[in-house]
This record gives C-alpha cells, sequence and structure tokens, in this order.
C-alpha cells in the first residue's frame, strides 16, 4: 500500500515538472517562396500549454482560402506530458513581390506570447520556373482556368472550363473557394467530356481532364475579373517504408489555384437595325402553322419555336408581318426548355401567335427575327416560312378556336370579342326589331368610327407608350390573385417580367439597351424627375437579382408588387 503511495506520488510529481515547462509559440510555413497563385499553408503551434485566446495576424495581400483547421493532442510517454495546439490556415499568393506575415498572439495564463514575423517572395511563373518555389513546375498537379475566346458581348455565352492537370493518380476533389461571378448568369454544365488528354509543361507530360465547365453570359459590357479556383485534391501515394505484396497506399491532400481570368465584354454595335430583337449568339427557328383557309370570323393560331445559344432574358418575342388588317393579340410563351448540346446550353422557347383577319382575301404571313451574330460580328434577320392564308367572309364575329397541330392548344389563350347571338337569331322576329335599333343608332355607329379612325392615325408607338400602364396594372392583378398559391421565386420572376415589359412600351427602349447605363438614359432623356427615376433605378437594380436568379433585395411578395405599382403609376404621371 506504502509502494502505491510513493508511485502516486513520483507520477504527480512528473506531471506537475512536464507542466511546469514555459510555453512554446512558433510558426512554420511550406516554403518561403511562392508562385504567383499558388496556394501555400501555414501553421501556428502552441507547444506545452492551451488556450481559447488565439489571434490570428494581418495576411496583407494574401488570401485566405482555407482554415483555421485547429487541431490538440496530449501524449505520456515515460511519465512525461507533452501538449500542443494547433491553427492551420491556407492562403493564395496574389500580388508579386517580398511579403511579411505579422504575428499571431495566444494568451496562455494571462501571459502573450507571439510568433516571429515570416517574410516570403512571391514569384512571378517564369522567375518561378527558374528560381524553384514551394510550387512550381515539378508539382505533381495544377488547375487551369480557360475561356474560349477573348471577347464577348452582353448576352453572349461565355464557356469557361478549368482543367486539371496531373501526374499523380486522384484519389479525391472538393472545391475550397470559387468566384460568385458576379455580372454574371451562370448555368453549369451537367454533361462534362470525361476523355483525358495530355499536355506538355515544362518538359513534363501532364495528364489533362476537365472537372468543372460552366456558360457564363454577361448582364452588360465591361472587364471582369474572375478569381482563381481553390481546389483541394487528395493524391494516392505509397507509403514509403512499406513494400511487398500488401502494399498499403495513403491519400496526400495538396491545394491548387487556377490563374484568375480576365473577361471582356464589349458594348453591342451602335448601327443596329431597328428590327434587332436584343439576341445575340447563333439561332434557328421552326413553325408550326394552323388551319390557313379562314374566314373573319376565325381566329387564326400558330406556333414559333425559337433556339439558340444566347441569353433567353435578353430577347424581346418577334412580332410577326402580315399583309392586310389582322387584330393581333399579344403572343404567349407555352415552354422555355433548357438543354446541353454540341458544347453549349442551348434555349428552345415555344411562342404561340394569335390573329384575327378583320377583312376577306389572300394574305401572307410570316414572322423575322434579328439577332447579332458574334462569329461574323453582323446583324443576320432570320425569317419563318411564308403562311399563305386564304380568308372569306364570315357570319359570326371572332372566336379563338385551339389550332389543328396541338390539341393541347389553349383556347383561351388571348382575349376576344365574346359572341353575343346565335345565326338563328337574325332570321327571326327580333332581327327586325335590331335592325330599327340600328337605324336609330346610325349616329352613334358614325361617331364610333369616327373615333376609331382619329385612333387608328395616332403613331402605333405612341398608342403603346400610352397604354403601357393599363396594360401592368392589368398583369399585376392577375398576378396578385395567385401570391399566395405560386413559390416566392415565380412570383417575383412574373412582376419583374411585367416591370420590364412596361419600362420597354412606356419609353420606347429597345430589349437591348434595357441595362442600368440605358435605362438612366431614357428617363433623362424623357424628362423624369431625379426622385422618381433614382427610385426606378433602385427598382430595377433589384428586380435585375431576380433576372438572373437572386433575390429582390430583400423584398417580401406584397412589398415588392406594391412597389412596382408605385412606381408604374409614378412613371405615367
Amino acid at each position: 500500500m506504502r509502494s502505491h503511495f510513493f508511485l502516486f506520488v513520483m507520477l504527480t510529481f512528473g506531471v506537475g515538472i512536464s507542466f511546469a515547462q514555459d510555453p512554446v509559440f512558433e510558426a512554420r510555413i511550406s516554403g518561403t517562396k511562392m508562385a504567383q497563385h499558388a496556394v501555400f499553408s501555414i501553421q501556428f503551434e502552441l507547444k506545452n500549454a492551451s488556450t481559447n485566446q488565439f489571434q490570428p495576424p494581418s495576411f496583407s495581400d494574401l488570401r485566405v482560402v482555407g482554415g483555421p483547421s485547429t487541431s490538440s493532442s496530449t501524449m505520456i510517454v515515460n511519465g512525461a506530458v507533452s501538449k500542443s495546439q494547433s491553427w492551420t490556415y491556407s492562403l493564395l499568393a496574389t500580388t508579386i513581390g517580398k511579403q511579411t506575415i505579422g504575428s499571431a498572439k495566444v494568451v496562455v495564463n494571462g501571459q502573450t506570447y507571439k510568433t516571429q514575423p515570416i517574410t516570403i517572395e512571391v514569384l512571378t511563373p517564369s522567375e518561378s520556373a527558374t528560381q524553384g518555389s514551394a510550387t512550381d513546375a515539378n508539382e505533381p498537379i495544377f488547375l487551369k482556368a480557360e475561356v474560349n475566346q477573348s471577347s464577348y458581348y452582353p448576352g453572349q455565352q461565355i464557356i469557361l472550363t478549368y482543367k486539371l492537370l496531373f501526374r499523380e493518380n486522384i484519389a479525391t476533389v472538393s472545391t475550397m473557394a470559387e468566384d460568385d461571378y458576379d455580372g454574371f448568369f451562370i448555368r453549369n454544365f451537367a454533361n462534362i467530356n470525361p476523355q483525358q488528354g495530355y499536355e506538355t509543361i515544362n518538359g513534363k507530360q501532364y495528364t489533362s481532364s476537365v472537372i468543372k465547365s460552366l456558360a457564363l453570359f454577361a448582364h452588360q459590357s465591361g472587364t471582369y475579373e474572375i478569381d482563381p479556383l481553390i481546389m483541394r485534391i487528395g493524391i494516392n501515394a505509397p507509403f514509403q517504408s512499406n513494400t511487398g505484396f500488401f502494399n498499403m497506399r495513403t491519400v496526400q491532400h495538396v491545394q491548387v489555384a487556377s490563374e484568375p481570368i480576365r473577361i471582356q465584354v464589349d458594348p453591342l454595335p451602335g448601327d443596329a437595325p431597328q428590327a434587332f430583337s436584343g439576341a445575340v449568339g447563333q439561332y434557328k427557328m421552326r413553325i408550326g402553322a394552323g388551319q390557313q383557309q379562314l374566314t373573319t370570323s376565325d381566329a387564326f393560331t400558330f406556333h414559333l419555336e425559337i433556339t439558340g445559344d444566347g441569353d433567353a432574358r435578353r430577347w424581346e418575342i418577334p412580332k410577326p408581318a402580315a399583309e392586310g388588317s389582322f387584330e393581333i393579340y399579344e403572343p404567349k410563351i407555352l415552354k422555355d426548355e433548357e438543354f446541353e448540346g454540341e458544347g453549349r446550353i442551348n434555349q428552345r422557347r415555344t411562342i404561340a401567335y394569335q390573329m384575327i383577319p378583320t377583312t376577306p382575301g389572300n394574305y401572307n404571313v410570316y414572322v423575322p427575327f434579328t439577332y447579332l451574330d458574334p462569329e461574323t460580328d453582323s446583324f443576320v434577320t432570320i425569317y419563318s416560312d411564308t403562311m399563305v392564308l386564304n380568308v372569306k367572309q364570315g357570319r359570326k364575329k371572332a372566336i379563338a378556336t385551339p389550332s389543328d397541330f396541338d390539341s393541347g392548344f389553349d383556347p383561351t389563350l388571348m382575349p376576344v370579342r365574346r359572341q353575343w347571338f346565335k345565326d338563328d337569331f337574325w332570321r327571326s322576329f327580333p332581327h327586325l326589331l335590331l335592325l330599327g335599333l340600328l337605324l336609330s343608332g346610325t349616329g352613334f355607329g358614325f361617331m364610333r368610327v369616327w373615333r376609331y379612325k382619329r385612333e387608328q392615325d395616332i403613331p402605333i408607338a405612341e398608342r403603346i407608350s400610352r397604354d403601357a400602364g393599363q396594360k401592368a396594372k392589368i398583369k399585376l392583378d392577375e398576378i396578385e390573385k395567385t401570391i399566395d398559391q405560386i413559390p416566392a421565386h415565380d412570383f417575383f420572376e412574373s412582376t419583374t417580367e411585367v416591370f420590364y415589359s412596361f419600362l420597354i412600351d412606356r419609353f420606347s427602349i429597345p430589349s437591348s439597351e434595357l441595362d442600368e447605363s440605358g435605362l438612366a438614359a431614357y428617363l433623362s432623356k424623357s424628362g423624369v424627375n431625379d426622385k422618381i427615376a433614382q427610385q426606378t433605378k433602385t427598382f430595377f437594380g433589384q428586380c435585375l437579382n431576380v433576372r438572373y436568379g437572386g433575390t429582390p433585395g430583400g423584398l417580401s411578395k406584397s412589398a415588392m408588387l406594391s412597389t412596382c405599382r408605385e412606381i408604374i403609376s409614378s412613371l405615367e404621371g
């Protein structure tokens, strides 16, 4: 029993001595020479103590892309107790030249301990190749970012590809940091070609594989810089001391970063034709014609399918061109489909049209669509097939009918005049009574004709501008009815589209010019006072966030609807 007591005293005394050792706080770095855009690690370690009061240094122009990752350990060897605690950061070297990482601090039992400052040198890629660095061309892995050309237009598809070049077997891949691509509408490619290639860097051959591919669409012109993509790669590596049949492998993790990419987005050419839709890219279209033998009692309906690789949010729905006199109703988008093909993100939009002939005759109807082809840097107009209509005089007023080529077509797609009487009525006694009423109302009829003629004399752009507010309010009323039924994002998108359409109609703004600078110019040209103009631009910016997948600056559904109504009313005034 007495021996046990002495053993306990000795162990306690030994532990006391080990804890009595002075704390040591030091910094370690993976290398003092770094290639620009390389990722490296720095570790701050506290020995013989523990603390919860750690203060990292200022990393100056070095960017923190990972950490701090913390660890702590306690070991007892032959009665001696050792404790350690560490904080590890992953840093990205961005600015060329010498830089100093300041002192980290910890507080242990009321006393402050500091690490020594560390000076590193960030080298250009060419200097790194000649002088050597902690992350030079001898590294087993590189990450490259590439775009498919040097300059673009707003709305044009930009293909951004990240390639991994490696000389070791890859076990794991994870993303540590990535640009938020502010200023772009983004689509990720789901189907990436798994085929690997080979590239030679500084005389060494690397296997090349695409690990991430994006389609970007710029909101407006300017110079954009995409920050490096930072990745953590696990490499299969054998234990050096383990050989033989059961040769074990472990995973060694390295961090790699791509170089930043600068993207130049040029303004659209100033010589755009009046018919320019705002579309930029490669487009084709196909038409599905409805019944072409008609009377003035029939509604002519057809579908138009437009497929292209540009940003469909930027272009206006094309208007049909027709001989003769027609009542043309607002088109409706039936489908918006997105798909991958030929290394691009493509969009297929199906649009339904409805038009009612007012006089008999033979008429040609077609739809033109003008877009900017960035490959030839020219404006191109494509045309649908021409539909030849044979129109005879009808006995009844026009009503909407389903198209022959799509049994699912919605006959209530657009408003038409209501049919009040059946044909039999005109062969009955009430016909005579009605004839008398018509004769007595001749004066009223002449008045209506005069008013209609005066309305037709008003330029169409002026009529569209005048009616823009009323048209928008009707649509907002329809949206408000579904405010509790549809998801928030769909609600915000619908409200945004109404506001955009109002601005285009009210101020005759081509959709290709509807950006922040273009809107400001048109508001100024129209004499809108500064306060209302600022409110309009602020709300436009919130809608821009919605248009590209975000939220309207914290506005609720009801608040966005209310703000939209108020601004439309102000702009009408």
